[in-house]
């Protein structure tokens, strides 16, 4: 079949890349500037693009009646990652995904599609990376290798297609540029980054306070307990089960005391009943999804015989932003939003009754039913359900096969609102177990259900793997050493050499965000410095790291400093573990043992050029004058002339787009500090009053990316 192709240099590092171009939704902000960077050419039904006189990506294209499917050809050490939630190793090549969110009960490799569609993937090898991005919310079939092992195959069930080439010098500059197209990551509040306890379910108000009072009594950690669908009436959203929650507001109110914040449930079904408020105003707006006669679009969840919201319509997402922002004002924290894939136990289609007869007489499967009436029994095999049902968008009638990965987008963003419109001055929190891309901007996810065997502990490594590596800072000032693909290696020898050669060399200090995965290197050359440097030479060994070192290689590195007059230096990012977490990936206890460690064994000997010291990063909206205030009591319980430096932070590496360390938050933190300890500093003082040019900051306006 004929088709048409346009390609658009958007910018240095992303093309856009056209096939059939018409009027159809798009969940990105595109940035244009300039650029000469790019050539391509269209030979056939190829795509040949070269970048930067680098390297070259090709396309081909295969344009069919119903889908448009796409071929790029890889290098046989091409690895891929990405494609958001996936039930695969780390590297996603040799794969097949379907895009298709879905309430999936398989959750094991061959459970796929998952509840969650990223339509985004990175390939890289040592000299080259790029990303590819599909602008398409309805089903995509992504084969990476299992039917041609030499490249990557895609499928797309529709007869136009957008998608953006990303390119960089590293996977860093991928993600930037793929978070400039489609939003930066929200900033939670600060409990969320917390201790969060939730089960199916809680039956009624004295058992949820008896758990956070058994919480509190036993002292496990607990910021935040959630409540499933049990706390509602019939199932209902905004409702509460009077009989076993008879007075929420004292429930609440007893929760605060405790300082535990309340997370409830929110699906998107709704109760067909026009005694039911939510429904009665949503139809009353004519805010439901319909199906192909102009009908309501009905399926079976938990309460029943339920319509759907049309959150693409703005009406709708008005009505439903008033709801959560009415629910929350009496006192909930956030909002937990389940079932928006969304989940439908049973489509109540008006030809359901006869296609079952016809099961019963042997007519027809029950793998018919299911492939057409359900949409919680899909699996690698199958993939996509259609829902024959229609939105209402601006006045245009769209099938909801092409959005329906989209369809929890629209929902967080409504309900977004609302938390914007009973807390404008808070930040709101939004746990969602379906998305797309885009959904980072405004709420959090999770890797839906699963079950306590060994199966499923597996899958969760390369899951969790795929959202976060290793002691990996996301405000890292120092991130170079990360881009490993550039650097060269050294061998002990060569720095030995270098050293005793250069008279004027008198201190290595190991540093680079961590030393640790290094330390046996460091350890090794630093002995063979000072066993071979002249007697009267002075060479100091130091080591500046996050301290989550083996405790051996720890006592060794510090009996190394202590000898050669050279000292260690802890950056303790956080004293709550919680935010230690959400900010490097890793636990903190082993940080604050090794601190002890060498202050036991090697402070006591040395105090006129301290063998150790600790500095802390002052990152805006996490480490403020309270976390400051704990760390500087924990140096300060083992000795208060331990010196600690204060750190102004400047906007960089993830978090690039977090402003500078404001000038009252230094003033707080300091003077907090100074109470519990002699010799506090302030580094970095030049950032004060710096401009950081690219911020787009608050939260008057919606961070919304959809135009059509």
């Amino acid at each position: 079949m004929t088709y048409s192709i346009k390609i658009i240099s958007l910018n240095d590092n992303i093309l856009k890349i056209i096939i059939n171009e018409k009027k159809s939704l798009s969940f990105v902000k595109e940035i244009t500037k300039k650029t000469n960077l790019w050539n391509y050419e269209i030979k056939n039904n190829e795509i040949i693009i070269n970048w930067n006189k680098k390297y070259n990506i090709n396309f081909k294209i295969f344009n069919f009646k119903d889908n448009i499917e796409i071929f790029q050809e890889l290098e046989n050490n091409d690895r891929i990652y990405g494609l958001g939630e996936k039930y695969a190793r780390l590297n996603r090549r040799y794969k097949r995904f379907h895009m298709w969110n879905v309430d999936q009960q398989l959750h094991l490799p061959l459970g796929d599609p998952t509840y969650l569609s990223i339509p985004f993937y990175i390939v890289a090898n040592p000299k080259k990376f790029f990303g590819v991005l599909i602008d398409y919310a309805g089903y995509i079939y992504i084969d990476t290798g299992v039917k041609n092992s030499k490249g990557i195959f895609i499928k797309i069930k529709s007869n136009q297609a957008k998608f953006y080439l990303i390119t960089g010098k590293n996977l860093k500059e991928i993600l930037k540029y793929y978070t400039e197209l489609t939003g930066k990551p929200f900033l939670p509040p600060k409990w969320a980054l917390g201790y969060h306890q939730s089960r199916y379910s809680y039956m009624s108000q004295d058992e949820v306070i008896e758990v956070a009072n058994e919480f509190r009594k036993r002292r496990i950690p607990c910021d935040a307990i959630y409540l499933d669908i049990h706390y509602m009436k019939d199932f209902m959203n905004f409702t509460w089960n009077t009989k076993n929650f008879p007075k929420p507001e004292e429930m609440i109110k007893k929760l605060k005391e405790l300082k535990i914040k309340l997370v409830t449930i929110v699906n998107p079904g709704i109760k067909v009943s026009d005694e039911y408020e939510v429904f009665r105003k949503l139809k009353e707006i004519d805010g439901f999804i319909k199906d192909s006669k102009n009908e309501l679009f009905l399926g079976v969840v938990w309460p029943g015989i339920c319509a759907f919201p049309d959150f693409l319509n703005e009406n709708v997402r008005e009505v439903w932003s008033s709801f959560i922002s009415e629910w929350i004002i009496q006192g909930i924290d956030g909002i937990w939003l389940d079932m928006n894939e969304p989940s439908i136990f049973l489509i109540l289609s008006k030809d359901l009754e006869e296609k079952i007869t016809r099961m019963l007489k042997g007519e027809l499967n029950l793998n018919y039913i299911i492939s057409n009436f359900t949409t919680n029994m899909i699996n690698k095999n199958t993939g996509y359900v259609k829902i024959n049902a229609f939105h209402n968008f601006k006045g245009n009638k769209i099938h909801h096969d092409e959005l329906h990965n989209a369809y929890s987008l629209f929902q967080v963003i409504s309900t977004y609102e609302g938390f914007i419109k009973a807390r404008p001055n808070q930040r709101p929190f939004i746990l969602s177990r379906s998305g797309f891309i885009g959904i980072q901007s405004f709420a959090a996810l999770w890797t839906g259900d699963n079950q306590a065997d060994w199966a499923h502990l597996e899958i969760s490594i390369p899951q969790l793997l795929n959202l976060g590596l290793s002691f990996n800072c996301l405000f890292c000032q120092n991130w170079n050493h990360k881009i490993l693909n550039e650097a060269s290696l050294v061998h002990v020898d060569e720095i030995v050499n270098l050293t005793l050669k250069n008279e004027r060399i008198s201190c290595w200090c190991w540093f680079g965000g961590s030393a640790e995965p290094q330390l046996p290197y460091a350890i090794n050359a630093s002995r063979k410095i000072l066993e071979l440097k002249p007697s009267k030479r002075i060479v100091r060994i130091c080591f500046e790291w996050n301290g989550d070192g083996n405790k051996g290689l720890v006592r060794i590195a510090g009996e190394l400093a202590y000898i050669s007059g050279g000292n260690i230096k802890f950056d303790l990012k956080a004293f709550n573990n919680s935010i230690h977490l959400a900010l490097t990936g890793m636990d903190n206890k082993r940080v604050l043992e090794n601190f002890e460690l060498i202050y036991k064994e090697f402070f006591e000997k040395r105090k006129g050029i301290p063998v150790l010291g600790a500095t802390t990063l002052l990152v805006p909206h996490y480490i403020d004058a309270e976390e400051v205030e704990e760390i500087a009591k924990f140096i300060s319980s083992l000795s208060e002339e331990i010196p600690y430096n204060l750190l102004i932070f400047h906007p960089d590496f993830i978090m690039n787009d977090v402003p500078v360390t404001p000038k009252k938050q230094i003033e707080e933190c300091y003077n907090v500090a100074k109470r519990y300890l002699k010799f506090v500093n302030i580094s970095n003082m030049h950032l004060i009053g710096y401009q950081y040019s690219s911020l787009s900051w608050g939260l008057k306006e919606t961070p919304s990316k959809i135009s059509i």
